[in-house]
């Protein structure tokens, strides 16, 4: 008999679209900022979000959730927000291990749109996730 430490295969579904529903809760920001920077700000939160839980849950490494707690511990409300998007990843996400790399908010003919990288966390990557720019292999999600 042969053991193997597979992983559970990823979703069919494209990263640009899930990382956009997992930030939706975050995207009802005030009338009188444009779009593009409520969007970009509620993605980098979603971003933390969900990176620090994939390494916790898929890799068994909590110093994501440990130095977000730590840095966010003098700012409850925004710690709070943050514990919401914890839950909600585990929740609503659970079975989706992919890693967010990198990310872009880009226009095309009038229309926001999210290009975003699906990074395995098993595989040492090549470059920091979160660098934001565009390499082979994009994935598209309009928003609007």
């Amino acid at each position: 008999m042969t053991v193997t430490n597979a992983q559970p295969p990823f979703p069919k579904s494209k990263i640009s679209e899930v990382f956009l529903w997992f930030a939706a809760p975050l995207l009802n920001g005030p009338a009188d900022v444009p779009l593009r920077e409520q969007l970009n700000a509620a993605l980098k939160i979603a971003f933390v979000a969900w990176n620090a839980v994939v390494y916790a849950d898929a890799v068994n490494h909590h110093e994501h959730l440990n130095s977000i707690r730590h840095l966010l511990r003098e700012r409850p409300e925004v710690m709070a927000l943050v514990n919401q998007m914890i839950a909600r990843k585990r929740t609503l996400f659970s079975n989706d291990h992919r890693l967010i790399g990198r990310w872009e908010i880009t226009t095309a003919k009038g229309e926001i749109r999210l290009w975003a990288e699906a990074r395995n966390p098993h595989t040492p990557s090549r470059s920091e996730p979160g660098t934001h720019g565009k390499n082979e292999g994009s994935e598209h999600a309009g928003n609007g």
